[in-house]
């Protein structure tokens, strides 16, 4: 059995960007209501426009950092009995060991995902879970498809599922 979870780092940078998306948003508001207070004759009906469509795009943003970081907050790999689920909170995958054709310990690098979280390798069309640059394992699945999961310690993932540790295969970069 193996268990890991944890909140990726990047996860601090969303909030960041939440809580500023959000003063703006209450910034824009609250110029809009101090337009609407002055008058319609005061101002432009231009101010308003401008305003009402400031609040559309913060109001959306917020909304948009607000559910990935509920989304992407927590990170796991678990692996008991005859499964294997890894992934984030709301999008992750589950699949039984005896789905599994091949594993193998890799690297997550920049250079193959360019960045972090979910991703699909430009390189080889593998599908990566994200959460750290490092140490990971590479699940190929007999339907095709191959993930490349971020791990703390890959040796014993590895071993939980009942394959025996492989070293990464070399490749030229």
């Amino acid at each position: 059995m193996y268990h890991e979870q944890r909140t990726p780092w990047w996860i601090w940078l969303l909030v960041l960007a939440a809580i500023s998306i959000g003063t703006g948003l209450i910034v824009t508001l609250y110029e809009y209501l101090r337009i609407l207070e002055l008058g319609s004759e005061a101002t432009p009906e231009d101010d308003l426009t401008g305003n009402l469509i400031g609040i559309c795009v913060t109001g959306f943003c917020t909304v948009l950092m607000v559910f990935f970081m509920i989304v992407c907050g927590s990170y796991f790999v678990i692996v008991e009995r005859d499964m294997i689920r890894f992934g984030y909170r709301w999008w992750n995958v589950t699949t039984t060991i005896d789905q599994i054709e091949s594993v193998q310990i890799d690297q997550a690098r920049f250079s193959e995902f360019l960045g972090m979280g979910w991703r699909i390798s430009l390189k080889n069309k593998r599908i990566g879970y994200i959460a750290a640059f490092g140490p990971a394992v590479e699940i190929k699945i007999k339907s095709g498809k191959t993930y490349l999961i971020s791990c703390k310690d890959p040796e014993q993932c590895v071993q939980a599922m009942g394959f025996e540790s492989a070293a990464p295969e070399q490749t030229e970069t």
